[in-house]
């Protein structure tokens, strides 16, 4: 069966289908997504196997996330100081006196 993903949308009974026979989803009229029922899937997995037993790119996008070990925050955290001497703080807004005037100035440089 071939639909286009705009019908799908609108008539999502048609996804009851996929467990008689593979959907092809279109768009702009151009093969998009298959959908198959899932114990075709699990049957299409299983009979890929590649011949020298190593695990298929399919195999391995369905392989479970990696685990990493989780750390101890208080053991691994470390507070940086900054150098309060090497810091300089400006206001950039010193020369302005009148705010309203600014924000014109502005607005009429940005127009231009």
């Amino acid at each position: 069966m071939q639909i286009t993903a705009t019908q799908l949308k609108q008539q999502t009974h048609l996804l009851d289908r996929a467990v008689v026979e593979d959907i092809q989803v279109t768009k702009r009229n151009r093969p998009f997504v298959v959908i198959v029922d899932a114990k075709r899937y699990e049957e299409l997995i299983a009979n890929q196997k590649a011949p020298d037993g190593r695990m298929t790119q399919a195999e391995a996008i369905n392989e479970p996330p990696l685990k990493y070990q989780k750390l101890d925050p208080e053991k691994h955290y470390y507070h940086l100081e900054p150098d309060a001497a090497a810091t300089e703080f400006t206001n950039p807004f010193a020369d302005v006196d009148d705010a309203a005037a600014f924000a014109r100035e502005l607005r009429e440089s940005a127009q231009r």
